[in-house]
Order: structure tokens, then C-alpha cells, then sequence
């Protein structure tokens, strides 16, 4: 395989550049992506549609004591106190409440797969609303939150299936990939050292020698080596 040769001016050998460590890649982005007004309001139109779906689910508790029943008339052991079949309720009714809110929190967030989820789960809601008009039994109250819950899973799907939404979360997506392949930070100081470094004692002082008004030792009978010192150019 043939390396491509080193530009004219450039030394092989040199070290990186100054103020970039070595190995270091080109700088990545450290701002996330944007929430667009499509996501928001996508998001925030579930936030109702869990509200009017859990009105629907609670008016339906009838159904699971009609269930109840059957089974018990088939095996009489295995008939359920009624308490039993409230918390079932409760329990399926916040746990599918928490899911959901889950989904719309990552979808906030950016991620790619759970507006997908909840963009298939909008339309479904919206085909159930639709088949809810032509099925007997039903209250007329439980409408109202029927048809409120699916009008709002209408548009959440269009804005979940929106170009913005889909590029944001791609965005975000490739914001995190970058995120996690960034340096650590002890990895990213400047080579080489833009100022020596001294540590906690300083840079080190250097004083002037011979000190300012040092006077040397006179030697016997008054010899001074300043006095004595020959001036430039004698030669004696």
C-alpha cells in the first residue's frame, strides 16, 4: 500500500502543531442538537394521550371482572377476590402509563428507535379510536376521552414522522457517538507546554553575582584585587 508523500515545507518527523496533543483528532462538537418545534409538540401531545388513554383504560375495569368470571365458571379454584382483580388493574394501568412516559422522555431526548415505537403506537391509537365508533357497549362518557386521546396521537404521529424530527434525532445520535469517542480531558492540554511548568515553588530565581555593593576582602598591606585590576589595553 503506498503512503501518500509529506507536504513540501512540512518535516516528517516534527511533532504535532502548538496547542494540540498528540494524537489528538480534529475538535468535535460539545453542543447538542436542538429540539425542533416538531418533537416538542409531539412529545408533548402524549403527555395528553396518556392522560385520555388512562380515563379509557380505568372505565373498562368492567371487562376484567366479566374475565374473571369466565374463568371462574370453568375452574372454580382459580376465581380471584375482587381486590385481587383492582390491583391487577392498577398495576397493568400505571405500569403501561410508565412505559409509555418513558418513550416520550427518550423520544425528547433524541432517541431514533423510540420515536419509531411511538410514532406506530400514535397511528394505532388513532385506527382504535376509529373502530370504537362502530363497536356496541360503549358508554357515551368513555367516548369523550376516546376521541380526544386519538386526535392527539393523530398529530403526535405526523410530527413524530416529520423530516425535523427525524434529522434531530439522527443528529443526536451522531452527537453521542462523537461524545463518547472525544478524548479525556488529560488528553487534550496543549504540546507542547504553551508556559514551563514549576510547580508549586515558582519559577527559579537567579540572583545577581557578585551582589550589588559587595565589596571584596583587601589583602595585606592594603592590596585590593579591584584596585589592582589592569585597565583594557595595557599591556604592562
Amino acid at each position: 500500500m503506498s503512503v501518500p508523500p509529506t507536504p513540501y515545507g512540512q518535516n516528517p518527523y516534527s511533532g504535532p502543531p502548538a496547542g494540540q496533543s498528540p494524537g489528538a483528532g480534529p475538535e468535535l462538537s460539545s453542543t447538542k442538537p436542538a429540539l425542533p418545534n416538531a418533537t416538542a409538540i409531539a412529545t408533548e401531545l402524549w403527555i395528553l394521550v396518556i392522560v385520555a388513554q388512562c380515563v379509557v383504560f380505568g372505565s373498562q375495569y368492567t371487562q376484567f371482572f366479566d374475565t374473571a368470571d369466565e374463568v371462574a365458571k370453568d375452574n372454580p379454584d382459580a376465581q380471584l377476590p375482587d381486590g385481587v382483580v383492582w390491583a391487577v388493574i392498577v398495576v397493568t394501568g400505571i405500569g403501561l402509563a410508565v412505559a409509555f412516559a418513558a418513550l416520550t422522555w427518550l423520544t425528547r431526548i433524541g432517541f431514533n428507535w423510540a420515536r419509531l415505537v411511538l410514532g406506530f403506537f400514535s397511528f394505532y391509537l388513532v385506527v382504535q379510536m376509529v373502530s370504537a365508533f362502530f363497536t356496541d357497549g360503549s358508554d357515551t362518557w368513555v367516548m369523550v376521552p376516546h376521541v380526544i386521546g386519538g386526535v392527539a396521537a393523530l398529530g403526535a404521529g405526523v410530527l413524530l414522522m416529520h423530516r425535523d424530527s427525524d434529522k434531530y434525532c439522527k443528529d443526536t445520535a451522531r452527537w453521542r457517538k462523537q461524545k463518547k469517542l472525544q478524548p479525556p480531558s488529560y488528553f487534550t492540554t496543549p504540546y507542547p507546554p504553551q508556559q514551563p511548568y514549576y510547580g508549586q515553588y515558582g519559577p527559579p530565581q537567579y540572583g545577581q553575582y557578585p551582589p550589588a555593593g559587595y565589596q571584596p576582602p583587601s589583602g595585606p598591606d592594603g592590596y585590593s584585587p579591584e584596585h589592582n585590576r589592569p585597565e583594557p589595553g595595557d599591556r604592562t
